[in-house]
Order: C-alpha cells, then sequence, then structure tokens
C-alpha cells in the first residue's frame, strides 16, 4: 500500500539534453547573428539547472537553446549558400564573352 507521509517522486522518463556540443559548434564556425553565442548561453543555464536539479526550468533552456541552434544552422547554412552561389555567378558572368 501506498504510505501517504512519503509521497511518491515520479521518475523522469527522458534525460534533459543540453546541445551543449551543438551551441559549442555554432558559436566557434557559424555564429550568423550571434546565435550560436546566444545558443551557447542557453545551453550553459540548462547544464546549470540539469545539475541543480531543476528539471522544468532545465528542459525550457534547453529548448531554448535547440531552437537557437537550429536557426543558427539554418541560417548560416543559408549565407554560405547564397554566398558560394554569388561568387560562381560572378567568376562565371566575368570569364564568359
Amino acid at each position: 500500500m501506498k504510505n501517504p507521509a512519503h509521497p511518491q517522486t515520479r521518475p523522469h522518463s527522458q534525460p534533459v539534453h543540453d546541445h551543449i556540443i551543438w551551441s559549442l559548434f555554432n558559436a566557434f564556425y557559424l555564429n550568423a547573428c550571434c546565435l550560436g553565442f546566444l545558443a551557447l548561453i542557453f545551453s550553459i543555464k540548462a547544464r546549470d539547472f540539469k545539475g541543480g536539479n531543476n528539471t522544468r526550468r532545465a528542459r525550457k533552456f534547453a529548448s531554448t537553446a535547440r531552437g537557437l541552434n537550429i536557426a543558427a544552422t539554418l541560417f548560416s547554412v543559408i549565407l554560405l549558400a547564397a554566398g558560394v552561389a554569388y561568387y560562381l555567378y560572378v567568376t562565371v558572368a566575368h570569364f564568359t564573352p
């Protein structure tokens, strides 16, 4: 039977992912509009709250870090592709008679 003096704690179904590696990669290599740096800050905050056993806030910061990482990756890849396309357009247009 359940003991009302000792409430049962519900085990967490999934661990909190702080996305720190992805944030470091975005901060150092794909830091378009400082989104990678912001993602790194939120990842570090998520890791701090995860260590302090505050999983609700850790999940909130991890979710924000994930969104910023997605935005930083997509924005940087689009800028890189546009830059390469522009470079190829200029070099091909320059060498054609």
